[in-house]
């Protein structure tokens, strides 16, 4: 029963992350062509802000939050996480906010630049109202998550449509982004209060808020340098090379990152079993369970590398235009990261379990400073294709090798070496004997 509920789960958030990638890749490549390089490059510049500080204002709480829920059963205890956490992001988004601000005054030379950040930046303070995602994710309901997120893809994808069709400017285009934010949070807040729920029954307990930050400390600041290296690059090339080159390389991003949602997803819905099984199973039965956890991940990266990267041209020709030809072989490059960043999604959850998040915090920080000395050293030589090298060095040094170093996740180097080389398939069998 509880393995169906899963599953069920899975195919939920899988048919959503579908339809998403299919409505973002139709309407995003359509806006790509409409804005062209420059344009399209300024305005990922603006998200990639946006993201960097969607992480600090995020708190690292999300993982923090379900295993908390999943393990309280008073309503009372339940409402003190949630109101507690609400308030220690709300914060957070004031201070983050400050911070773009003084970024963007001191560093952005035109107004233009200025005014997308602002507006972009706005989304920042629907962050507080995600503990209801985590609330849905602990009881492994995610239909409920699905049926706001797709209602904010067709939302979405029509006033993009519409503004292409109308030829309205940038400034249109970014204000979307802060609307799509505003428009899941008010979904998610009204299927919380048709499951007789209520935000307003949130409460702040200081003790509460301080133990949800002790745990989440560490990965706030892993979640923070991981994200700095998934989006440092985008900004060190617009600050370095200009919008043009940075549209490219976020042309290639687009479509290297497209299907990232499958690791996300998967290991979502299967950490509450991840937890179960570090409490109920054999220690051979947890451990053969995260190999093929390990090497479903490492699959699902094989399987998408390798024809995007014999393809790059063809593929960025056909859905881009030879406006964005430099990304073809950007593309080629960065699609493999996706390999490392499967298992690092993996990784994530099997840390959680075994209460080792500070493992998380050295891992993406020194991933983070690998890449920013990289992308420093390699952009100016090889422009885009520096920064897809910095990426990719950086993804497989933060989630392989790094384990070599740290003597708690020896054993997971060992299991992802078997994974990638799929030494864990034939042990299905092995795993279905177990009790």
């Amino acid at each position: 029963m509880l393995r169906n509920r899963y599953f069920s789960n899975l195919s939920y958030l899988g048919i959503e992350r579908v339809f998403r990638l299919i409505m973002s890749f139709s309407v995003g490549i359509y806006l790509a062509r409409y804005l062209g390089p420059k344009d399209y490059g300024l305005l990922n510049y603006a998200t990639s802000i946006a993201y960097i500080f969607g992480a600090l204002c995020n708190l690292g709480l999300d993982d923090i939050l379900v295993k908390e829920i999943k393990n309280t059963e008073d309503y009372e205890d339940l409402r003190e996480i949630l109101g507690s956490a609400w308030l220690l992001r709300f914060l957070s988004s004031i201070i983050s906010l400050i911070i773009i601000s003084l970024y963007s005054i001191y560093s952005v030379e035109d107004n233009e630049t200025l005014i997308i950040i602002a507006i972009v930046s706005l989304s920042i303070f629907t962050f507080p109202f995600y503990g209801i995602d985590s609330f849905f994710q602990s009881k492994v309901q995610s239909k409920y998550i699905v049926a706001v997120q797709f209602s904010q893809q067709i939302f979405s994808a029509v006033l993009k449509v519409l503004g292409i069709i109308l030829n309205f400017k940038l400034l249109y285009f970014a204000s979307i982004i802060a609307v799509e934010a505003l428009f899941t949070i008010s979904g998610l807040i009204l299927v919380y209060q048709m499951r007789s729920e209520s935000i307003l029954r949130w409460r702040f307990n200081k003790t509460r808020a301080k133990l949800l930050i002790k745990k989440a400390t560490p990965i706030l600041i892993a979640s923070v340098s991981a994200t700095l290296y998934l989006r440092i690059d985008q900004l060190m090339l617009k600050e370095i090379l200009g919008n043009f080159q940075a549209g490219n390389y976020a042309a290639a991003c687009k479509i290297s990152e497209a299907w990232y949602f499958v690791p996300l997803i998967t290991t979502a819905t299967f950490f509450p079993a991840i937890i179960d099984s570090k409490k109920l199973d054999s220690q051979k039965k947890y451990e053969i369970k995260l190999g093929l956890l390990f090497t479903a991940m490492v699959l699902a990266g094989y399987s998408v590398a390798l024809p995007l990267a014999l393809f790059s041209d063809e593929i960025i020709g056909l859905l881009f235009g030879d406006a964005f030809e430099l990304a073809a072989e950007a593309l080629s490059i960065h699609v493999w990261g996706g390999v490392f960043i499967s298992l690092g999604f993996a990784f994530n959850k099997y840390m959680i379990a075994e209460e080792l998040e500070k493992v998380l915090l050295t891992r993406s920080i020194v991933g983070a400073l690998i890449n920013i000395t990289l992308n420093f050293l390699l952009i100016p030589k090889y422009e885009i294709l520096g920064a897809a090298y910095a990426t990719l060095v950086s993804h497989i040094f933060a989630n392989y090798l790094m384990d070599v170093f740290i003597k708690n996740t020896r054993f997971s180097f060992i299991m992802k070496s078997k994974s990638l080389l799929l030494l864990y398939l034939p042990r299905i069998k092995e795993y279905k004997t177990l009790n």
